[in-house]
C-alpha cells in the first residue's frame, strides 16, 4: 500500500511537472515575448483597429446629426406655437399692422413710422402713389414734386382692417396697376374736405 501510494504520488508529481513543462513550451512557441502574438502581430492589430474606426465614426456622426435635426425641429415647432400664442393675444388691427410691416421695405417702414404713410411706385406707369393709414379713400397720386394731384379709392370686396387694406393696395399697385385703377374711384384733390362716405364694395378687387 505504501509503495502504491508513493508510486501514485510520483506519477502525480511527474504528471504535474510534465503538464507544466508542456504549458511553458506551448507558451514559448505561441507567445514567446508574453505581449506578442505570432498569429496576429501587433502591426496587424493596429491595422484592424484603424479599419474599424471609420464605421464607428460614421455611426457616431449619423447619430449626432439625427439628434441635431430633432432638436432643430422641436425648436421650430415651439417657436411656431409661441408666435401663434402671441398673435392670439393681439387685436386684429395690431396683427394687420404687423403683417404690413413685414412687407414694407426699410425706406417704406421708416416713412410709415414717421408720417403714417408710405410711397409706392406703379408697375405700369411708374407713377408714385402715397398710401395713407386708413381703410378707404386713403390713396394719393403724386406729381413730380411729390405733391398730391389726385385721389384714388379701391378696396377689397370683403371687410379687412386698415393694415390689411393698405397691404392689398400696395401689392396691387406694384403688380397689377392698370386693373386696379380700372375699378378704382377717382377723387378730387380736396376730397379730404368732403363728408366721409362708405366706399362701395362692389367695385373692389
Amino acid at each position: 500500500m505504501i509503495l502504491n501510494s508513493r508510486w501514485s504520488a510520483g506519477i502525480a508529481l511527474y504528471r504535474r511537472r510534465s503538464h507544466r513543462f508542456r504549458r511553458c513550451e506551448y507558451c514559448e512557441n505561441v507567445r514567446p515575448n508574453r505581449g506578442r502574438n505570432s498569429v496576429l502581430p501587433a502591426a496587424c492589430w493596429r491595422v484592424i483597429s484603424l479599419a474599424m474606426w471609420p464605421p464607428r465614426l460614421s455611426t457616431a456622426t449619423h447619430d449626432l446629426w439625427r439628434f441635431l435635426v430633432d432638436r432643430a425641429r422641436d425648436f421650430q415647432a415651439r417657436s411656431a406655437q409661441n408666435r401663434v400664442l402671441r398673435a392670439s393675444k393681439c387685436s386684429p388691427e395690431e396683427r394687420g399692422i404687423k403683417l404690413l410691416r413685414e412687407w414694407l421695405s426699410h425706406e417704406q417702414c421708416a416713412q410709415f413710422d414717421a408720417e403714417r404713410y408710405f410711397d409706392v411706385t406703379g408697375c405700369h406707369s411708374q407713377k408714385k402713389y402715397r398710401i395713407r393709414y386708413g381703410s378707404s379713400a386713403n390713396m394719393d397720386e403724386l406729381d413730380d414734386a411729390d405733391v398730391p394731384r389726385m385721389g384714388w379709392c379701391f378696396v377689397p370686396n370683403i371687410y379687412l382692417v386698415a393694415g390689411d387694406v393698405m397691404l392689398a393696395q400696395k401689392i396691387v399697385l406694384e403688380t397689377n396697376e392698370r386693373d386696379a385703377l380700372a375699378v378704382a374711384n377717382r377723387l378730387p384733390r380736396d376730397f379730404r374736405q368732403m363728408p366721409p362716405s362708405r366706399p362701395s364694395r362692389s367695385r373692389g378687387f
